[in-house]
């Protein structure tokens, strides 16, 4: 709870500039007034979930200049090896086309500093999960 002197102090604005703006978070059920008192409506929440941002839409691709490639990471023999052994000796490639898929690396800084990095499928606006990647 806090008082408008409080408001005015801490906000070192006049009341004639906090009252509206006051006024609008109380229409919008942000803070509450019983009196003279001043309350914040969602201050120390209780919540069983952290609360976190779901993309409905695919990340918008821009052009940026300062994009890397990550080099090879299994060669053609490699890859037709393991393909053969799963599938048999009868499987046979019949062609090969080398393919690159283009990936936003999204890198948040968390209040106590520490760096949450994403992996994202630039086509799809997909989260990739960075276990089957290594090297990213």
């Amino acid at each position: 709870f806090t008082t408008q002197e409080k408001l005015k102090k801490e906000l070192n604005l006049e009341w004639d500039q906090i009252s509206p703006r006051l006024q609008k978070l109380i229409q919008k059920n942000l803070v509450t007034q019983k009196g003279n008192l001043f309350h914040l409506h969602l201050e120390n929440p209780k919540m069983t979930v952290p609360p976190g941002t779901k993309i409905t839409q695919p990340i918008v691709n821009q052009p940026y200049n300062f994009a890397a490639r990550i080099g090879r990471k299994f060669s053609k023999n490699q890859i037709e090896k393991i393909a053969k052994a799963a599938f048999g000796q009868d499987f046979t490639i019949r062609s090969m086309c080398e393919v690159s898929l283009p990936v936003h690396v999204i890198e948040v800084l968390n209040p106590d500093n520490s760096v949450q990095t994403t992996w994202w499928n630039a086509l799809t606006g997909e989260r990739i999960d960075n276990k089957g990647f290594p090297g990213l």
